[in-house]
């Protein structure tokens, strides 16, 4: 995530918007992967690991 000079609460308002989707973003990634790996793990008949 780039930095960031907000100059006016608009520009804050953007700011956290974006920061917003971006975690959002991050978080589907996430949830890709997990679940990629769960999959995977059947498959291959590894036990599954508990979440933390």
């Amino acid at each position: 995530m780039p930095a960031s000079q907000p100059k006016t609460n608009g520009d804050l308002s953007d700011d956290i918007r974006q920061l917003e989707g971006a975690l959002v973003s991050c978080a589907l990634q996430v949830e890709t992967v997990k679940q990629c790996q769960e999959n995977h793990d059947v498959k291959t008949g590894q036990p599954q690991k508990s979440a933390l």
